[in-house]
């Protein structure tokens, strides 16, 4: 938490407390002045539209903050006209967010218009906010400005995270068959069976011949087609961003390495032993990725669970070093910026 400390023209006074200069109100000590001035909770981003105010300039149009309207001297008219210009400068930036969305394909399958703040609630907060003003009720114009503008806040949080429960459930699809083929795969291990290559492809997992590509995509299950088709027109349509593929395309690559393994484990014979084997490597995994997001050196297990897979499919000591190796990037202390850490930065 930064302290912020606000002084001058058109800033509120302390009502108990009268100073000549800086230093008179500043007093003995900052936990003597902490204890004197009203306080509240500004973020950095609300300094923004507080400044532009007191200039009497207009705010920034990607200006995210809220005006702490609370801290300002002004008459209640200027401060409900502020308010009023926050509320439509916040607005232009929720009808671009809306306007992009609302432009993808097949609008009616891939656009919902957000239920918090609709055109009826926009147009009904521009009357009330209007009205108010105009019979000089500002008192009530400053709280429909403040109820409007926390629509707003829900409608540009509601669009800018419009793709995260299907992200989620991408992401939580290709986690799920990714942890079946290990499963699979470990279970292969336990009950002594190598795991099989396809002829087109060495022993470092490369194509031997790259013309055998066309040949190694015709094996591609229908299941896997159907669903990289679906993916992929649902990416084209709502005009995602080219980095967005890594997501819609995950799960059909965990598909196929799962279909695929369950190919070379369908006729083994699994007893009581093996199968709580496979749920203890289960559990490993997914505790391990559970972990690795409140302790970073949780990682190293999956490392080393990696180089045992590359292990496994004969790879040499060698081959399997490097990857072995990033499992002490997870034990580094991290960079402090203050400090020169020259050795670290060399080691890495």
């Amino acid at each position: 938490m930064t302290p912020f400390i606000s002084w001058g023209a058109g800033i509120k006074k302390h009502h108990d407390h009268h100073a000549a200069s800086f230093a008179d109100f500043l007093g003995a000590g900052f936990e003597d002045f902490a204890a004197k001035p009203e306080k509240a909770d500004v973020k950095q981003a609300d300094i923004t539209p507080m400044i532009a105010t007191l200039l009497g300039k207009s705010i920034p149009v990607n200006s995210v903050g809220q005006l702490p309207h609370q801290l300002l001297e002004m008459h209640p008219r200027d401060r409900a006209l502020a308010l009023k210009s926050q509320y439509e400068q916040l607005l232009a930036q929720y009808r671009e967010l809306r306007s992009l969305h609302e432009s993808v394909y097949l609008s009616s399958l891939y656009h919902k218009e957000c239920p918090h703040f609709t055109r009826t609630d926009m147009d009904s907060c521009h009357l009330m906010i209007r009205k108010s003003i105009e019979r000089s009720e500002y008192a009530e114009a400053m709280e429909a400005s403040l109820s409007c503008i926390g629509k707003t806040y829900t409608g540009m949080t509601y669009y800018q995270r419009y793709q995260k429960n299907l992200l989620k459930l991408l992401i939580s699809a290709t986690l799920f068959f990714s942890l079946v083929t290990h499963g699979l795969a470990v279970l292969q291990m336990v009950c002594g069976k190598q795991a099989t290559h396809e002829n087109a492809y060495a022993e470092d997992g490369f194509l031997k011949d790259p013309a055998s590509l066309p040949s190694a995509l015709s094996k591609l299950g229908l299941i896997e087609l159907v669903f990289l088709v679906v993916l992929l027109v649902s990416w084209g349509c709502q005009r995602l961003p080219f980095h967005f593929l890594l997501y819609y395309l995950s799960p059909v690559y965990s598909l196929s390495k799962l279909r695929h393994q369950l190919k070379e484990t369908r006729e083994m014979r699994v007893s009581n032993k093996t199968i709580v084997t496979l749920i203890l490597v289960f559990l490993f995994l997914s505790e391990t990725i559970v972990f690795s997001f409140f302790e970073r050196r949780f990682l190293t297990l999956g490392v080393i669970l990696l180089a045992a897979s590359f292990i496994s499919r004969k790879w040499s000591v060698a081959k399997c070093m490097p990857v072995l190796l990033l499992g002490i990037f997870s034990w580094l202390p991290p960079i402090d910026g203050r400090r020169e850490q020259t050795a670290l930065v060399l080691l890495a």
